[in-house]
């Protein structure tokens, strides 16, 4: 093998490796920009990222004249609940509401933790009725929640 040849295979080992690295950063990078927009107890959008969504689907909306709906979620009792149980008990109660807002929307909806217990739900693309099957599927998700206390 002569010197111009042992060069090429370096040159290609070299230009693998980097290609290698290229595709490993890119998958943290992209993995570190999820943990940034997800409130890491709920495991919906954080209040930063969510917000930032929120004002592009209402520009959406607006630009192609479509419905937008946002709901209000609070979770009741959540200050009682940690006062008279511990924190970690009010975590769950914000965990299983976070699952049952995320298990109960559709692929084009989002929920995004405001803070505290307060979460907004966002139907995009939707209308009043289509939101109100969707609540309907969330209050039957939270009675038999309830059932199970």
């Amino acid at each position: 093998m002569n010197y111009n040849e042992m060069n090429k295979e370096k040159l290609i080992q070299i230009l693998m490796e980097k290609d290698k690295i290229l595709r490993e950063l890119r998958l943290k990078n992209k993995k570190l920009n999820y943990l940034a927009s997800i409130d890491a107890m709920t495991r919906v959008l954080n209040r930063k990222s969510g917000l930032e969504l929120l004002e592009r689907e209402l520009k959406f909306s607006k630009i192609n004249n479509t419905n937008i709906v946002v709901c209000f979620v609070d979770v009741d009792k959540l200050k009682y609940i940690n006062d008279a149980f511990g924190h970690e008990e009010g975590d769950k109660l914000l965990i299983n509401t976070a699952l049952i807002l995320k298990e109960s929307i559709r692929k084009t909806d989002f929920v995004i933790r405001m803070g505290g217990d307060e979460f907004l739900v966002v139907f995009p693309q939707t209308t009043m009725k289509e939101a109100n099957k969707v609540w309907y599927r969330i209050l039957k998700r939270v009675e038999e929640s309830n059932e199970n206390i």
